[in-house]
């Protein structure tokens, strides 16, 4: 009786059941012999003991690190590459933060020869521009700080987040994003950004390497330790970059400093003193940039260079503008790796709250205050510090200071910043951020209380027109308008608001005039209710990557250059064609790969023995596991060959049954494995097995 048997996919195609709906009748003593069989060879890779280790040392470890590919049958050289490449990528995430910065995993790659498409080819590229320039994070976790002294903050590798925004504190939205709490015009010493404690950040470390920026003609050393913000305009701010911590800011050695007009003046340190270097006059707008760049190193280590520093735009297009100096022999110089070097930001326009505004205030109404106004809807991603501008309503030139947020941006306090004028009270006006991340349908919006600019006025006597008055508390100036009769003010401008924190409603007493009219003198007055004010920030601080540990000088190149990699398992050098003496390189890049053709190892034995599970079989293979009718060959005699194949028994053998009762048997299971009794690797669908059963022939 003929019976084939066959499998399903290639899930079951070494162990595999066929069912016989309406029984198959086995008389006692029967025999089976196998008639032909064919099967399809698939390629593939079984990676496990003895083929699975190898050995990486990336930068300045001092020891080879043995790796470990998952064990597993991989179904072609695409994917056993990418395990390998895994396995790299994931010990390079187990390395010190620099080494991560010098090696980013993007720049290490395995990759199939793009030629036979049967080789490997490894690449690992020092390469610090991947991870080299972030913006910055305030953190202010004394557990983070590994040297244990205290400490108020310092700047985090990483990019600024939902809870730790540079913003100062949580629920700032604007990475690298810092604001000034201070009254004083005083830059901030160096070390030190303005947050929203106003203590600055103190422990800044020194930049362990430089971005590479590519100059325009290749000139010059392609790697710079960079400082970058974007000036928010309207106020005395800098970024340098200094050789001592301890110094104030406008000490640093390199200086970018812009003005409150929004110009841009560089200073750097000649003959123990801060001195501007002469320039064609610059200017930036509201998006620019800007940015210092300082060679970091050159090639040639015992050949190190004195270098001055770089200056640069960057338009919002991406146009860069360097700037050019008037050849001077007191420029600041670098020699590579002869310094620390520490980034400096900072803000020395004060902050001030509650100054009267600059303009003609006596007639001016419908002056928002926060007395009555109040949050509608409170948004998100907005940060404390934050100026908003507004629209809606009837008026115009109201600006409002975010105070306060939840952790997820929502605003949850303001003050008026500038109370503009022309507003209805119960106007509703929308919050536009000035920090970015904002999204125009989840805008903030105030519900707003309204006052007029002056109230319960005295226009006093003796007053000239022209003439300029101060106030007697609060230090304000202001010029006198027409006036009328006996020297009565009539308007009143103010040219300077004063020293800020104004109560609203305060009364505000003038000097007496200085008329030689003869009129009486009488003081003017009035309750003052229209406020204004500044609250100057710098954002989009970014530098090179800096270190958390201290111990942290400037880079030692040639250390984080060396590589070296072994393939010292027999098993894993055979498999990938690997030589074993080690690869090893110490400048940028190090590649090596398969000398010769990588071939299948799916295929691990030479015979199948073809079993027969569900019947009392005594196994025609002597010594061996299970219930085996017959033996074949596995493939012919290379290991390259994939694909279909036939086997046809030239000389049909039986093998008893061993069944002494007749059998009804509804299914017939099948099993395929080698002499060891494993079931046999890197068969695949469609496996075809031609039985003849008899009964025994007497």
């Amino acid at each position: 009786m003929l019976i084939t048997l066959k499998s399903d996919n290639n899930t079951n195609a070494n162990l595999f059941t066929n069912f016989m709906p309406e029984g198959l009748m086995i008389e006692p003593d029967s025999e089976v012999g196998l008639l032909n069989a064919s099967y399809k060879i698939g390629g593939g890779y079984v990676i496990g003991t003895g083929n699975d280790n190898f050995s990486l040392r990336l930068g300045p470890e001092n020891v080879l690190n043995e790796l470990t590919v998952p064990a597993g049958s991989y179904a072609d050289l695409a994917a056993l590459t990418l395990a390998i490449q895994n396995t790299i990528h994931t010990h390079i995430g187990t390395l010190d933060e620099i080494t991560q910065a010098c090696y980013p995993t993007v720049t290490m790659s395995v990759a199939v020869d793009g030629g036979d498409n049967k080789k490997l080819t490894f690449s690992f590229k020092f390469d610090p521009i991947q991870n080299s320039f972030q913006n910055t994070a305030l953190i202010t976790d004394s557990a983070r700080n590994v040297s244990g002294d205290p400490i108020n903050a310092f700047v985090d590798l990483q990019m600024a987040g939902i809870t730790n925004g540079g913003g100062g504190g949580p629920g700032a939205r604007a990475a690298g994003t810092f604001y000034k709490t201070g009254s004083a015009s005083t830059y901030a010493l160096s070390g030190k950004g303005i947050t929203v404690s106003g203590d600055g950040l103190t422990n800044f470390q020194p930049f362990p390497f430089g971005a590479i920026i590519t100059q325009t003609g290749g000139a010059g050393p392609e790697e710079f330790y960079v400082i970058e913000f974007m000036p928010t305009g309207g106020c005395e701010s800098l970024i340098g970059i200094s050789a001592n911590s301890a110094l104030s800011a406008d000490e640093a050695v390199l200086q970018l400093r812009t003005t409150v007009a929004n110009e841009i003046e560089i200073y750097e340190y000649s003959d123990n003193a801060a001195e501007q270097i002469a320039a064609a006059s610059q200017s930036f707008v509201i998006g620019d940039r800007l940015r210092i760049l300082v060679p970091a190193h050159h090639h040639d280590p015992d050949e190190p260079q004195a270098q001055t520093a770089i200056y640069q735009k960057v338009a919002a297009d991406g146009t860069v503008s360097t700037f050019n100096f008037v050849q001077n022999p007191d420029r600041f110089t670098f020699h590579p790796n002869s310094r620390d070097i520490h980034p400096v930001w900072s803000v020395k326009t004060p902050r001030i709250i509650g100054q009267l505004p600059k303009v003609s205030i006596l007639s001016l109404t419908g002056c928002v205050v926060d007395t009555g106004t109040s949050i509608t809807s409170d948004g998100a991603a907005y940060s404390a510090g934050e100026v908003c501008t507004t629209t809606g309503g009837t008026g115009s030139g109201c600006e409002v200071l975010i105070t306060s947020t939840s952790v997820q941006g929502d605003v949850t306090g303001f003050t008026i910043l500038k109370s503009g004028n022309g507003y209805t009270a119960g106007d509703v006006l929308s919050l536009v951020g000035t920090w970015g991340g904002h999204v125009t349908s989840f805008l903030a919006t105030l519900t707003v209380a309204v006052e007029p600019a002056v109230s319960n006025k005295v226009s006093g006597g003796g007053y000239t027109q022209g003439e300029t008055i101060t106030s007697t508390q609060y230090g304000i100036s202001a010029v006198v308008g027409p006036t009328t009769g006996t020297g009565q003010i009539g308007a009143l401008t103010i040219t300077d608001g004063g020293t800020g924190d104004i109560p609203p409603g305060t009364t505000i007493t003038f000097s007496l005039g200085q008329t030689p009219s003869g009129n009486p003198t009488v003081a003017a007055t009035f309750e003052a209710h229209a406020l204004d004010g500044q609250a100057p920030s710098i954002k989009a601080v970014r530098t090179s990557t800096l270190a958390l540990n201290p111990s942290y000088a400037v880079m030692d190149r040639a250390s984080y250059t060396g590589q070296e990699f072994i393939a010292n398992e027999q098993g894993f050098r055979d498999l990938i064609n690997l030589n074993s003496t080690p690869y090893t390189n110490t400048d940028d890049l190090m590649t090596f790969g398969s000398t010769d053709d990588i071939t299948f190892n799916q295929r691990t034995t030479n015979n199948i023995l073809v079993h027969l599970d569900n019947f009392p079989i005594k196994s025609k293979h002597k010594g061996g596991q299970g219930k085996a009718i017959a033996s074949i060959p596995f493939g012919d005699n290379g290991n390259a060959n994939v694909g279909l194949f036939h086997v046809a028994t030239n000389w049909l053998v039986y093998h008893s049954l061993e069944n002494k009762e007749v059998i009804n048997a509804n299914e017939i299971v099948v099993r395929l494995t080698d002499n060891e009794g494993a079931l046999i690797q890197g068969i695949e669908h469609p496996v075809i097995i031609d039985l003849d059963l008899r009964p025994r022939t007497r």
